[in-house]
C-alpha cells in the first residue's frame, strides 16, 4: 500500500539534525589513510546534545506541484522520535511516535491507527521510500549528526576530493559522502545495489556544525523535500510518553506483525 503524501513529507523530517547555539571547541580533521581514523574522528567530534524539540518548515516538490507543511518534532538519544503534522489552523493531521521498540502512526483524517515493533521493515512500510529502511537508533543518530560506520565498510576516494564510505547491510548499499576538508558527513544514500537510492543531503550547517537544512531526494528524480528547522529547545526534559501514542476512541486499529 502506498504511503500517504503527508507521511512522506513528515518522515522526511526525521532525517533533520538539530541545530543549537553551543560552540564546541573545534577538532582538526585528520587525513587518515585507513577507515579507523575516520571512525575515531567522527566519534570525537559528535555533538553531545541528548534531546531536542523543534518546529520545522517542510516543503515538498513533485509532479503535483509544491506543498508546504509545519511539523513539530522531538528526538532523544538513543532511539526515540516523534512528530506531528499540523494543518493550516494548527490542528494535528498526523502523528508518529517510537521509543525504538514500538512505533505508532495515527492519521486523524482516516482515523487509522497503525502500530507494531519498530523494525526497519515496519518503518519503511508505514513511511515509504524516504524511510531508507533504517533502524530507529540510526534515525536518532542522524538527528544528532551521527552516522555509525561499521568496521567492514570500504573507504573510496573520489575525483571531487570528497571521500565515500560504503557498506552493505540487510542487502542495502549504504554510501556516506564525507567533506574533504572537515570529514563531516554531507550525504547519506541508501538503496539496493544497481537501483536508484534515496538520499539525504546536508546543505547547510549552523555554527556548531549540526545540519540546519537538509534536502531529501527520493528514487523518483521528480520529487524533492526540503526541511528547515526553527525554534529549537536543546536538552529539554522529555516525558517518555512523548514517544508513545495511545489509540484515541473510535480509531481503526491495525497491528503490524513481525
Amino acid at each position: 500500500m502506498s504511503p500517504h503524501p503527508r507521511t512522506l513529507i513528515a518522515w522526511s523530517l526525521l532525517v533533520v539534525v538539530a541545530s543549537c547555539a553551543r560552540h564546541p571547541v573545534p577538532v582538526a580533521a585528520p587525513r587518515p589513510q585507513e577507515l579507523a581514523g575516520i571512525i575515531a574522528h567522527l566519534d570525537r567530534t559528535r555533538v553531545r546534545v541528548q534531546s531536542f524539540t523543534a518546529e520545522a518548515r517542510v516543503t515538498s516538490f513533485g509532479p503535483e506541484g509544491r506543498r508546504r507543511v509545519t511539523v513539530v518534532l522531538a528526538a532523544a538519544r538513543p532511539q526515540s522520535l516523534s512528530y506531528q503534522v499540523l494543518g493550516p489552523h494548527g490542528a494535528v493531521l498526523e502523528a508518529f511516535a517510537t521509543d525504538g521498540v514500538e512505533m505508532q502512526l495515527f492519521d486523524t483524517t482516516t482515523r487509522a491507527f497503525r502500530y507494531g515493533p519498530a523494525t526497519p521493515d515496519h518503518l519503511a512500510t508505514l513511511l515509504g521510500s524516504l524511510a531508507l529502511r533504517q533502524r530507529a537508533a540510526d534515525w536518532v543518530g542522524l538527528f544528532f549528526g551521527d552516522i555509525d560506520i561499521p568496521e567492514q565498510a570500504t573507504l573510496v576516494a573520489q575525483s571531487d576530493g570528497d571521500m565515500r564510505v560504503r557498506w552493505l547491510d540487510a542487502e542495502l548499499e549504504h554510501t556516506v559522502r564525507l567533506d574533504a576538508q572537515t570529514l563531516r558527513p554531507v550525504e547519506l544514500a541508501v538503496g539496493r545495489p544497481r537501483e536508484p537510492p534515496s538520499r539525504v543531503r546536508i546543505t547547510a550547517r549552523d555554527d556548531t556544525g549540526l545540519p540546519s537544512t537538509l534536502v531529501i531526494d527520493s528514487p523518483d528524480p521528480a520529487r524533492e523535500t526540503r526541511i528547515e528547522l526553527r525554534d529549537l529547545a536543546i536538552d529539554p526534559a522529555l516525558d517518555p510518553q512523548t514517544f508513545r501514542l495511545d489509540p484515541p476512541s473510535g480509531a481503526l486499529l491495525e497491528r503490524l506483525v513481525p
